[in-house]
């Protein structure tokens, strides 16, 4: 340690807390120079009348009673140090400081400020004037100090002289370990911009990387780029009957997925505008990746299906999810990150729309479609509300007599301002909205109401039984929609055996397992279940007798070659023989001339629907056309 240390200690002649302008100025304390001359030991420097000049200027202060001031000592968790003024002496140190210095009291004793580096924080040009103008602080200042075992331990050393009865003028510091500080907020930092569940960039990341990747593309044409929005189909299925710990297992799982399936090449090796993958929130995700064009993203986002594609092992159970991309192309015309983010989202909807497991490139004709989709979104709620959602029915006819066996209803919204809206594109809505729940609890309700009005007017004339298509947001919500059912029978006073609930084959097919529980439920209350546009998701016999389905409505694509190609009819001949000998009853779908339907009868096919049968109408006309039945 230098001669200079703490020559100075004091000095200067500005008032400090407690001087009075009127009391005579203390005696001059000697001066740096005159304490670090040969001869004279710097640590003896401090004169009794130093410290009566110190204790006037409000600088020292009697230190707190004992035994607080030893248990506030022993229990800090920032390192504290005691030094003696006079020789030097490190006289203790308490058990924060020691674990950060790896060390016993006794052997940092012996060590002694100069060896673990503390010497120059004494040295230090900010403590050396804080001493010289007594304020009573000295430091804050960073140092590296180093522990007895090699290791550098970065510290932040805050300190005070204070006057003790024992050992006279004495410095008390801290020494706070700015390592562990440090990597705490390098922890915050972290999980401020990554997502905490997947360990990927959050929204906030994404955001910047965007808005520098797009200045960059402006400056050099040749760093195109591309977003894929990527969204799941099934995620919130999974949540409602798995629980969130394996939603949480799954949303690793495809971070991971995602992770390993892509390249080098993907990537900017520029840190600041480089591609990463992302998660927004739920099971979206974002990836923004290098590209040459279109067709390299294309080429992405079949590989990234690709990987997405095999079932997830969650709680010992498989589950199959498909997801759906949306793709966009930056170029030098884009305006901000939240168009891409925009832009992105609108294709990744189309993706849904094509059938999902699939991945759509934006174009401009979409956005036009997403900003259709968010009017219709903000008035459906208006329109349930207003009478603007309505029902029609369409006949299922019993092809022998020509008579009315069922009605399908078909919910329909006519908009103020645009017009009909097709059920193709409210219902997707009505689902990604939220919506669905209560519009299909209204149809329900307003199907079996309007069925038992017929009966009461028509007598054994009426329709067997009148139908209503499920959506997978209603199958995914099992207990509610089998409580749903049960309310409505109570308050219409409709047989079970009058309703029935049709689900299309895809989603039959994709999610049977998960939604037997829905399944079986209305089967036990005793409502009929028919299965939807058969023909169009490939389900095998084996699977078709597993599902608890009491009626087969084939699609109308069997019958699109009906009169032209011989072989059409064979295989419809083949599916009715199928259908007989699992006890399946069998509705032909789209007929639309005589000539199908008259071959469908030669077929064996005895219930049909389709526009040359009877479009769908409103109740009154349908009405009628039950009341005086007209021949096939």
């Amino acid at each position: 340690m230098s001669s200079g240390l703490f020559s100075a200690f004091g000095a200067g002649r500005n008032p400090g807390i407690g001087h009075q302008p009127d009391e005579p100025e203390p005696p001059m304390i000697p001066s740096r120079k005159a304490v670090s001359s040969p001869g004279k030991t710097p640590w003896r420097a401090a004169s009794a009348s130093r410290a009566i000049a110190l204790r006037r200027r409000g600088f020292i202060k009697r230190p707190p009673r004992p035994a607080s001031l030893q248990r506030l000592f022993a229990l800090s968790p920032t390192g504290m140090l005691v030094v003696r003024l006079r020789d030097g002496r490190i006289l203790d140190a308490n058990r924060a400081l020691l674990d950060l210095l790896a060390c016993t009291r006794e052997q940092l004793q012996q060590a002694g400020p100069s060896v673990i580096a503390l010497g120059s924080w004494l040295e230090d040009d900010s403590v050396q004037r804080a001493l010289m103008q007594s304020t009573g602080v000295i430091g804050p200042v960073e140092r590296e100090l180093l522990a007895l075992d090699g290791t550098r331990v970065s510290a932040l050393i805050t300190g005070a002289c204070i006057e003790d009865p024992s050992d006279g003028q004495v410095i008390w510091a801290t020494v706070q370990d700015l390592g562990q500080r440090r990597a705490r907020e390098r922890e915050l930092v972290s999980a401020a911009r990554s997502d905490p569940l997947t360990g990927l960039a959050n929204r906030l990341v994404l955001r910047e990387r965007l808005e520098a990747s797009l200045r960059a593309l402006r400056l050099d044409p040749t760093r195109r780029f591309a977003v894929l929005f990527i969204d799941f189909d099934r995620f919130k299925q999974v949540n409602d009957t798995l629980g969130h710990q394996a939603g949480d297992q799954m949303l690793r799982e495809i971070a991971e997925r995602l992770r390993r399936n892509l390249r080098a090449s993907d990537f900017d090796p520029n840190s600041n505008t480089g591609s990463l993958v992302a998660r927004l929130g739920g099971d979206e995700f974002v990836l923004l990746a290098r590209v040459n064009g279109e067709g390299a993203a294309q080429s992405l986002a079949r590989r990234l299906l690709a990987a997405l594609a095999p079932p997830f092992q969650l709680g010992g159970r498989e589950v199959q999810a498909a997801a759906s991309i949306g793709i966009v192309l930056a170029d030098q015309g884009t305006a901000t990150a939240e168009h891409l983010l925009r832009d992105a989202d609108v294709a990744m909807y189309e993706a849904k729309r094509a059938g999902g497991s699939c991945s759509v490139v934006f174009d401009g004709p979409m956005r036009r479609r997403g900003e259709r989709r968010l009017m219709l979104q903000t008035s459906l709620v208006h329109a349930m509300n207003s009478g603007q959602i309505s029902l029609a029915y369409q006949p299922v006819i019993d092809l022998s007599s020509g008579a009315i066996v069922a009605v399908e209803a078909l919910a329909r919204w006519r908009h103020p301002r645009l017009g009909d809206v097709s059920p193709g594109e409210f219902i997707p809505i009505a689902e990604e909205s939220g919506l669905m729940l209560s519009l299909g609890d209204w149809v329900i309700r307003e199907a079996s109401r309007q069925f038992m009005q017929w009966r009461s007017q028509l007598g054994s004339q009426a329709p067997a039984r009148v139908s209503v298509n499920l959506s997978r947001v209603q199958l995914e919500a099992a207990g509610a929609l089998r409580d749903r059912v049960a309310a409505v029978m109570a308050e219409t006073g409709i047989p079970p055996a009058c309703l029935q609930f049709e689900v299309s084959e895809r989603e039959a097919r994709l999610d049977a397992g998960s939604w037997r529980a829905a399944l079986d439920g209305l089967r036990a209350a005793g409502v009929g279940l028919a299965l939807d546009d058969f023909g169009t998701g490939a389900t095998s016999m084996g699977h078709l007798r597993e599902l608890p389905f009491d009626q087969v409505k084939m699609d109308h694509s069997f019958l699109a070659a009906l009169e032209t190609d011989p072989g059409v009819s064979g295989m419809v001949r083949g599916t009715l023989s199928m259908f007989s000998s699992l006890g399946r009853d069998c509705v032909a779908e789209g007929v639309e001339s005589a000539a199908q339907a008259e071959m469908l009868r030669a077929l064996g096919c005895r219930y049909a629907q389709g526009y040359h049968l009877g479009r769908p109408m409103a109740a009154e006309p349908l009405f009628g056309r039950i009341a005086q039945p007209s021949p096939v």
